[in-house]
């Protein structure tokens, strides 16, 4: 019956595979001092490793949208991928880099065009924080599927 193998149901990262999946694909080094206090920030924040349901607090979400130590892991450092982003010479570029970094696919066309026009008013590491911000927090990012 092909309706038996249709998919695997989506389900929520754990607070282990997150934190992990941040450094990866924020191209984050053992050594770096943001690194230390980002995990420990993510150990008092999301508590439950392995929850039975996905129910994010909203000590979660402020933390995913207004932490100061997660916006000071995403600056740009030596061989992270906030600096490579940033050392590239046109946004479309930057968009596709993330895009793949992040979430292992290129942008789709609306996609591209949303992110460049975000670049564009918002020149150099601001914008590629943002936009690597954006690309962390999304769901798409955080749900194993």
């Amino acid at each position: 019956l092909p309706e038996s193998f249709a998919r695997a149901l989506d389900k929520p990262l754990s607070a282990e595979q997150l934190f992990h999946s941040l450094t990866i694909a924020a191209g984050a080094k053992s050594d770096d001092a943001t690194l230390k206090t980002l995990e420990r920030t993510f150990v008092v924040t999301f508590p439950d490793l392995l929850p039975d349901t996905y129910a994010p607090s909203l000590q979660q979400a402020l933390f995913l949208t207004n932490s100061q130590v997660l916006d000071d892991f995403l600056r740009p450092t030596p061989g992270n991928t906030a600096s490579e982003l940033v050392a590239m010479k046109d946004n479309p570029s930057r968009v596709r880099a993330a895009f793949e970094r992040v979430l292992g696919r290129l942008p789709d066309a609306p996609e591209l065009l949303q992110c460049s026009t975000m670049l564009d008013s918002q020149p150099g590491e601001k914008g590629v924080r943002n936009l690597l911000w954006a690309l962390l927090t999304c769901a798409e990012f955080k749900v194993n599927h």
